[in-house]
């Protein structure tokens, strides 16, 4: 029975059909000696992150008997159109069409990036470093908006994902588990948002998250930081973080994360962790960066609220 709203996260269907329109590639131009090496892509050129002297540059160095490190040289990318938008046009009709043909859709908003970010002006390096998006991402974003234009919803002054989690907690505070919402993303962030949701990559069947649920993740992404977005977390394990948690030394990873919320049934109890857990690593200075994260990381609720996180009086 198709009695549900698809709230759908559309900025990534959006960007994955538009680089199918372009190739891209690198070129490497050696600082000093001036030498140029075009590659696929910088694993080929130097290796991955786990392996950083792989590919091109390994092979280089093992011939000439050289030690050239992917710092000694500047790297470019090279983009050219190689499809016209008429085939990304094709792939977002059928998309959208594959998604209206699911037994439970009634409808779907079609959510997409507006002008602006809170974020950006909150903190100057958010998502800076990220790579350019495709060439003609615009173009066809304003096909698309006409295209659509009855189903188009622009999340100005925020994200994509912070309109569909507005979405989706006013089904959730409404209607609890009969929400008409559908939370539509391929992020797990996104899972910090209570109710139900569709990962349009697996197209599993709609799951549902508890606010308790939500909250843990949200919890665990306040610990960990988002390096893609530049979002800092806890940088490390320090002695009063190893101390209190009983965690080795090292970066912060998932694991780690889980086991500074280990035990936590309440949202109380996961509130209280993260800011303890800060308290140990940044000291008397912690309110400063777990409230600038928190806002990086949490999606809205409502619409013009940026979030503030809810300190309370606690000890270490």
């Amino acid at each position: 029975m198709k009695d549900k709203i698809l709230a759908l996260d559309t900025d990534t269907i959006l960007y994955r059909s538009c680089a199918v329109l372009q190739e891209d590639s690198i070129i490497a131009e050696h600082k000093t000696h001036k030498f140029y090496k075009p590659c696929k892509n910088v694993t080929s050129f130097y290796g991955t992150k786990k392996n950083e002297l792989g590919g091109w540059l390994n092979d280089f160095n093992t011939a000439e008997n050289t030690s050239f490190t992917k710092e000694d040289f500047n790297i470019e990318v090279d983009t050219k159109i190689v499809a016209h938008d008429g085939v990304a046009y094709k792939r977002l009709r059928e998309y959208i069409s594959e998604l209206y043909d699911l037994p439970w859709v009634k409808d779907i908003k079609i959510v997409l990036a507006g002008k602006d970010n809170y974020r950006h002006k909150i903190f100057s390096d958010y998502k800076a470093g990220r790579l350019p998006k495709p060439l003609r991402f615009e173009a066809v974003k304003d096909w698309f908006i006409e295209e659509f234009k009855d189903n188009v919803v622009l999340s100005h002054g925020a994200e994509s994902d912070d309109y569909v989690s507005i979405l989706g907690w006013w089904g959730y505070r409404k209607y609890g588990k009969d929400t008409p919402i559908v939370v539509g993303h391929c992020d797990k962030d996104c899972d910090q948002i209570p109710g139900l949701h569709f990962n349009f990559d697996k197209r599993t069947a709609p799951y549902w998250i508890d606010e308790l649920q939500g909250c843990r993740r949200l919890c665990e992404q306040i610990l960990l930081g988002d390096t893609t977005d530049n979002i800092k977390g806890l940088p490390e394990v320090n002695e009063d973080l190893a101390e209190k948690y009983n965690l080795k030394k090292g970066g912060v990873g998932i694991a780690k994360a889980k086991k500074i919320l280990d035990g936590c049934d309440t949202i109380e109890c996961l509130l209280r962790e993260v800011q303890i857990a800060y308290m140990c690593y940044y000291g008397e200075e912690y309110k400063e960066p777990l409230n600038l994260t928190y806002k990086l990381v949490k999606l809205m609720e409502e619409k013009d609220v940026i979030p503030e996180f809810p300190f309370r009086d606690y000890k270490i």
